[in-house]
């Protein structure tokens, strides 16, 4: 019995940690061009892109600098390719 309830428990752990998973996280260079494709603008057109990988809410994804003209830009897009924030920094 006691065998079954370890058996048990470690499934359900398991199973709790798989849940979470969506499939292979993007790439930084795939998070950038989802950044880029947001703000309607080719990477040449941008002078300065920068990525960072980060935990948002214990989750994997990318914070991403990007500079147009005198405007700068920052995402938070998320390993399965969601934009969780965009912000006008300056």
């Amino acid at each position: 019995m006691k065998k079954y309830f370890v058996i048990l428990t470690v499934t359900a752990i398991l199973l709790s940690l798989l849940s979470g998973c969506s499939g292979n996280p993007i790439s930084a260079s795939e998070a950038q061009n989802i950044a880029l494709k947001d703000l309607g603008v080719s990477a040449a057109d941008a002078q300065d892109v920068h990525t960072h990988v980060l935990t948002e809410g214990g989750k994997p994804g990318y914070s991403i600098h990007i500079t147009v003209g005198d405007s700068e830009y920052e995402y938070v897009i998320s390993a399965d390719g969601e934009i969780l924030s965009s912000t006008l920094v300056s």
